[in-house]
């Protein structure tokens, strides 16, 4: 049983301790691990933080997971010493989004008070890059200024004309781009739904022109609601 109420990346912890049975030999190599189910049940968390914790320890070279089949151990950390260190990759998926739940739908609301016409203008240039991605199929970029979901995004948070809403979106959004949010986009395959988040972003400006406020957040929730079950989170 793990301490969840230090729920600071707790995958972290989750993965370390699978590690650690890993190099205790209770799962030798190319042996199946338990589901995500039976490993949430006796560790005590939810099958998301299980989820996360298994590809941190895909990410590593210690388990490969199968899709359709299951997790199987792949090799033996050197050493357990510090195990958690070894999966630091990133903050939790599930908790960057909830957070981007709580303080970017709020800011989808802002935006429909106070959008001015410059600030729209910048909306309309990230959707319509969006679009040429998405013709060129490119998914992601690294770069917050050069991404359109990026563009998307800060734009949103601008019209409040607060720096510091404008450096947190920035914060959440290279969360975003970190080892474990990668892997987990990978087999999410998301290119074959690159059309639903620029889609979103229609709707989300649209009612931002219009100056609908109620209308710009419930967009905005289910844009990030969205993401969120395409992760299966």
């Amino acid at each position: 049983m793990l301490n969840t109420q230090d729920s600071d990346r707790l995958y972290q912890k989750v993965a370390a301790q699978i590690a650690q049975r890993i190099h205790d030999g209770e799962f030798p190599v190319d042996s199946k691990l338990p589901t995500e189910r039976k490993l949430a049940e006796s560790l005590e968390v939810s099958r998301p933080t299980v989820r996360e914790a298994l590809i941190a320890l895909e990410i590593q070279g210690l388990v490969e997971i199968k899709g359709g089949s299951g997790s199987y151990i792949r090799s033996t950390p050197q050493s357990a010493y510090d195990l958690e260190l070894l999966f630091d990759m990133g903050h939790s998926a599930r908790e960057i989004i909830d957070t981007r739940l709580v303080f970017e739908v709020e800011l989808a609301g802002i935006a429909a008070l106070q959008a001015q016409e410059a600030d729209l203008e910048l909306m309309r240039e990230a959707v319509k890059l969006g679009w040429q991605d998405f013709e060129t199929k490119i998914v992601r970029s690294d770069s917050f200024a050069n991404d359109a979901d990026g563009q998307f995004h800060r734009a949103i948070a601008g019209c409040s004309k607060n720096a510091l809403n404008t450096a947190i979106a920035r914060f959440l959004w290279k969360g975003l781009r970190s080892p474990l949010m990668r892997a987990m986009e990978d087999k999410a395959d998301l290119q074959q739904y690159a059309e639903l988040p620029l889609l979103d972003h229609e709707a989300v400006l649209r009612a931002i022109e219009a100056r609908d406020v109620e209308g710009a957040k419930n967009a905005m929730k289910r844009h990030l609601l969205r993401y969120k079950k395409l992760l299966r989170l």
